[in-house]
């Protein structure tokens, strides 16, 4: 009988087979299986950006219509368990166990069949779907991993699919330009089921998309026709106005902090609504009730007040872009402090260049993990002054001293920690911090 651990090892040590994209390995092992993900409709999300924030709101806004919802997304932030979710509850450890050990007899039996064993995210994504299926979710809202046509998840079965934000990311796999990433998330796209796209897409991405839905007979709802109002935004949320040529709806609410949040909040209405458009029992007011109640962590996320300490997991330069931006609208009062870190594989370079100038202190430090930029490699593409603190709880014990201190001279300081998810995880598997305040 799997333990948790036993079975947290078992999946992690199918990390040495590497990631392989394709869906030959899915299609073989959930049809052993009976095809658990035939037994539930999917919300299936792509994009390079957002698709997280999306998939929160999403789901929360179906468990508050009254729809059972599960929620699949990558990568967790301190437990694996974040991975699966059902309306807002992580799966047990010990049920996670039990269906690992079952997904495992299947898995077994597919290299018999001329296919690689399954990797990582495919056993993960094969446990998450099976989890649902036992547990009789009505929809389940499905978070791509990479890319989208290739990915894993790719097999399940949508009632609408949706894509966020493109951008240049994991190049080496998806293409070297924004209209070749494009279709590999548009791959998402099946017969016959909606599509539903973020506001601010080129033309090239928007016309690659459109031809793809075209091909296959979906309409596509586009968010850029919908009027999108910002009536208020603060640290602690925005407030917007959304309508579109069927609906007009004052007074959105998102907890979710930044410009970019409001944008990605509009795509999650406008996926519910075309749920609503397809038949759906979806309450407006329901809707949005699940919206502004919706959490995200990692993304410019207060975890702290007093000293203000702020986590952003964002790790490209769409991201840091995001960031920046809401460094610049909230936290012009602050003296501002960050630590800093990245994988050596993202573009630390362009990231950094979008930091410079927004900081009074810059400390870099470097994540155990070992595609992890050292902190000197990062400190020296800083042209500005830095500290390096390699130990990464350190540097945010650090941070947070210095934070203090200015706060008690009556100068409000800001710690904003940023560069990577698995910085974020590091840090909170060893600081306990008030999340979510």
């Amino acid at each position: 009988m799997m333990t948790y651990d036993d079975a947290l090892k078992y999946i992690k040590d199918t990390g040495r087979f590497g990631s392989k994209l394709g869906l030959e390995v899915m299609t073989d092992l959930l049809g052993k299986m009976g095809n658990p993900e035939k037994k539930f409709k999917a919300v299936h999300i792509a994009g390079t950006n957002g698709k997280g924030s999306a998939s929160a709101y999403i789901s929360t806004a179906l468990s508050e219509n009254g729809y059972k919802t599960g929620l699949f997304t990558s990568p967790p932030i301190i437990d694996e368990m974040e991975r699966i979710q059902i309306d807002g509850e992580h799966i047990d450890r010990g049920e996670f166990a039990e269906i690992t050990e079952y997904v495992k007899a299947f898995a077994d039996t597919v290299e018999a069949d001329g296919l690689h064993y399954p990797t990582e995210f495919e056993l993960f994504t094969a446990i998450a779907f099976e989890y649902f299926a036992r547990h009789g979710v009505d929809f389940a809202v499905v978070e791509v991993g990479l890319g989208g046509r290739l990915d894993s998840t790719n097999i399940c079965v949508p009632a609408v699919s949706v894509i966020m934000t493109i951008a240049l990311d994991h190049t080496q796999w998806l293409g070297d330009t924004l209209e070749k990433i494009a279709s590999e998330k548009a791959g998402i796209i099946k017969k016959g089921v909606p599509v539903v796209i973020y506001p601010e897409l080129s033309d090239g991405v928007r016309d690659v998309i459109y031809a793809e839905a075209e091909k296959n007979g979906s309409t596509v709802y586009d968010t850029s026709a919908s009027c999108i109002n910002t009536l208020s935004s603060d640290i602690f949320g925005s407030m917007f106005d959304y309508s579109d040529a069927q609906y007009s709806i004052d007074s959105v609410e998102t907890s979710l902090i930044g410009a970019h949040q409001v944008k990605n909040c509009a795509t999650a209405l406008k996926t519910l609504l075309t749920l609503k458009d397809i038949g759906y029992d979806i309450s407006i007011e329901k809707t949005l009730r699940g919206l502004k109640k919706t959490k995200w962590p990692g993304r410019f996320d207060i975890m702290q007040k007093s000293p203000l300490i702020i986590f952003d997991g964002g790790h490209n330069e769409q991201c840091m872009r995001a960031l920046v931006d809401c460094v610049d609208t909230y936290l012009k009062p602050y003296k501002k402090i960050l630590v800093f870190s990245m994988f050596a594989d993202k573009d630390c370079t362009n990231s950094i260049k979008l930091l410079k100038g927004r900081f009074d202190v810059r400390i870099v430090t470097q994540m155990k993990h070992k595609r992890r930029a050292t902190a000197e490699y990062i400190a020296s593409r800083f042209e500005e002054g830095t500290v390096i603190v390699e130990n990464t709880t350190d540097a945010v014990m650090y941070a947070a001293d210095l934070a203090k201190k200015s706060d008690a001279k009556g100068q409000k300081a800001a710690v904003v920690v940023c560069g990577s998810l698995n910085l974020l995880e590091e840090i909170l598997c060893d600081i306990k911090l008030p999340m979510n305040i």
